[in-house]
């Protein structure tokens, strides 16, 4: 019966602009295990959301070479990562607040992937960002693999790498390797204006 009801239990995680290094406190390097976490991101001094971000799994396991997993490189995995931006003229805020969400911290090894990874704009939902796996223990980029940008203009535009800039005055720029060649864009020029 505790099994059963342990199975039915939904954990929903929620903080506040001051929470940091979330993930790596949350499991530092325990073998720990969440389902349906959400934090929430609010930046001062407005009371407003500027952004969601949800992981319908949370766990620890060990980063993979080949087919070998290390058991020397541990790694925090937010399966179903996605992160809607509510405000999109706040997104270098709502980029920065995440990033420190996942940020490394000094004394801790662990990586942070997130896995089927999807960035949205409750502004504009034809604007998409999608990978299948999303590298976010750095706190300056990204790296993105196997994904694919959706501008507004609707056409999907398939990458195999990307690097997406999250804290300074770059945040927002994206860089992505297509077959046609790298592609630079700023998420924050593709949004329609706040009024």
């Amino acid at each position: 019966m505790k099994r059963l009801f342990a199975a039915a239990v939904t954990i929903i995680v929620l903080l506040s602009s001051h929470g940091a290094s979330l993930a790596q406190d949350l499991l530092a390097g325990q073998h720990a295990e969440i389902k349906n976490a959400a934090w929430a991101i609010y930046l001062e001094p407005a009371t407003n959301l500027v952004a969601t971000l949800r992981a319908a799994h949370v766990f620890s396991d060990f980063e993979t070479r080949g087919f070998f997993r290390i058991g020397a490189l541990p790694l925090i995995v937010l399966d179903g990562l996605t992160i809607e931006v509510h405000d999109g003229s706040r997104l270098h805020g709502a980029l920065s607040r995440a990033s420190e969400q996942f940020a490394a911290k000094s004394n801790t090894k662990n990586a942070v992937e997130g896995r089927d990874f999807s960035l949205s704009f409750t502004s504009d939902k034809s604007c998409r960002l999608r990978a299948r796996t999303i590298r976010l223990e750095n706190g300056h980029q990204w790296r993105l693999q196997g994904g694919s940008f959706q501008g507004p203009d609707g056409g999907a535009i398939a990458f195999r790498r990307a690097t997406l800039t999250v804290v300074g005055s770059e945040a927002g720029d994206l860089v992505y390797e297509t077959t046609s060649g790298v592609i630079h864009t700023n998420l924050l020029k593709l949004l329609p204006k706040q009024t």
